[in-house]
């Protein structure tokens, strides 16, 4: 699995490529959390 992040304006897309299973989805999650805790105000994945 791929986790790109690009931003359009004020909102933040995470693209995610390839597969995701329960050995990877942490990644996602851990890149959520981190987007969170630095304030962002819109993220769409």
């Amino acid at each position: 699995m791929e986790l790109k992040i690009r931003k359009n304006g004020e909102v933040y897309i995470i693209d995610v490529n390839g597969e995701m299973d329960l050995y990877n989805s942490y990644k996602l999650k851990e890149l959520v959390m981190k987007m969170l805790r630095k304030k962002c105000k819109e993220l769409y994945y």
